[in-house]
């Protein structure tokens, strides 16, 4: 049966040299000559002439030696490729199949190749002609102190000349050039030298807008990046709600703090810096979408992401050194703890979009969903969502229930009245309604209904 790895030729063309070059950079697989597309045997004329022809053929033009091997009866020439491990090229080109595609890869692609091959990182290659001096050593101190804060490392061990501490976690090339991590970390102005690496941040009309307001470009040492994003992203473009707990003002964040940190923090980490896009953050009134041309590896789905899985970090060198200055956990938590961060807010989860070259994470407005709610246009539009939040056996308090609701707290007897009534949620404090310690939640009756 024909399929990706296999393919039918009726007839021996030296145009199919594309295909055994295809097959040699992807994951091999088989020709079969004497087969017409429709799947029925005409075998080949001269098989042993043909074998010869095919592998002095390709060993002339791809410098690679397939297995050429006949059936006598059915006079079918078969041509085996393996998965090389150096890439092979075709005139110049290196073809690679994705699907039932045959291309050249270019671009990400072609880096992609060379890197697996090679089983070393776009990023952690040698940057030619940046040494260390070119580095700023101030951000490289930013990243000792944040070690040792962690403490993930002690002050001793990271007493040494930077040049040292470059080459102890893999940030120097055996030639003295740092690598491209190095330069991303702690290089003043690394957009300068590797296009596309900074995040750039824009506000939107609405919630569907296209129509920008206004935006800022995040760069320097990528080491900066999580909390100078972080810090931008809660000061200029968020409007948080205020609500009261008696006499106490509070402020809440358009979005859980944990989820937007992560989301964050996996862009920067994982994005492939080598496309020359950099980081996007668009926020409009109802959500935020961060997106990285990291992508996901081979054979990942959103459910493997959701799921249990081990770290697997686009840029590795670059990910340690996140993960010892305390950014990351380097445990493949992190999309579990964006999904985590919603914990209270039913209806509202992140949304990813994943493939083999982008990835892009949406956070609802927690604030806009509330503000919508107080309109009578709420996400939550039946009690069963509000019976749902209230099903804990320590019942949820008042101001759980009032920005769960999007009401003030003073509301939250009233909207609590009928189903307190029909005795489908009760008080914890029974005999003192007002007490400060009184929270709220289902009974055996409504779970039974």
């Amino acid at each position: 049966m024909e399929k990706q790895s296999v393919e039918w030729k009726r007839e021996w063309d030296d145009r199919y040299l594309k295909q055994i070059c295809a097959f040699a950079n992807s994951e091999g697989g088989v020709m079969m000559i004497g087969v017409d597309d429709d799947g029925s045997i005409v075998g080949v004329k001269d098989p042993k002439s043909l074998m010869k022809k095919i592998s002095d053929t390709v060993a002339n033009k791809l410098a690679i030696y397939p297995e050429v091997d006949v059936d006598e009866t059915t006079r079918i020439v078969s041509v085996t490729v393996r998965k090389t491990s150096v890439p092979v090229e075709l005139d110049g080109k290196f073809y690679i199949q994705t699907g039932n595609t045959i291309h050249a890869a270019e671009g990400r692609e072609y880096d992609l190749l060379i890197s697996k091959r090679i089983g070393i990182a776009w990023s952690d290659l040698p940057m030619e002609g940046v040494s260390v001096n070119d580095l700023d050593p101030y951000a490289i101190d930013y990243f000792r102190k944040k070690a040792i804060e962690k403490g993930n490392l002690s002050r001793e061990s990271l007493d040494i000349p930077d040049v040292d501490l470059l080459r102890k976690f893999g940030l120097l090339a055996q030639n003295g050039s740092v690598t491209r991590a190095a330069v991303l970390l702690f290089h003043r102005e690394p957009g300068e030298l590797i296009i596309g690496s900074f995040a750039k941040i824009g506000r939107f009309e609405g919630t569907n807008g296209s129509e920008i307001l206004y935006q800022d470009i995040v760069g320097g040492p990528l080491i900066y990046m999580p909390e100078k994003v972080c810090d931008l992203i809660g000061t200029k473009y968020s409007i948080r709600a205020i609500s009261y707990d008696g006499l106490n003002m509070v402020e809440r964040f358009p979005y859980p703090h944990e989820s937007l940190r992560e989301a964050i923090i996996n862009a920067i980490v994982h994005n492939h810096y080598g496309s020359n896009i950099p980081i996007q953050i668009r926020i409009w009134d109802d959500r935020i979408r961060i997106a990285d041309q990291g992508g996901i590896p081979d054979g990942w789905t959103e459910e493997t992401l959701i799921g249990d899985h081990e770290s697997r970090p686009t840029n590795p060198t670059m990910a340690n050194v996140f993960f010892l200055a305390g950014f990351v956990e380097g445990w493949g938590r992190g999309i579990r703890r964006m999904i985590d961060g919603y914990d209270g807010y039913p209806g509202l989860s992140p949304r990813f979009e994943v493939s083999r070259y982008s990835f892009t994470v949406t956070l609802d407005n927690i604030n806009h969903r509330n503000d919508a709610a107080s309109k009578g246009t709420s996400r939550i539009d039946n009690d069963g969502d509000l019976l749902t939040f209230l099903d804990t056996p320590g019942g949820r308090s008042p101001a759980e229930i009032s920005e769960f609701l999007g009401i003030r707290k003073t509301g939250v007897s009233r909207a609590l009245a009928p189903m307190l009534e029909k005795g489908l949620v009760e008080r914890t404090v029974p005999n003192a309604p007002r007490s400060r310690n009184q929270r709220y939640r289902t009974t055996k009756k409504a779970n039974d209904d």
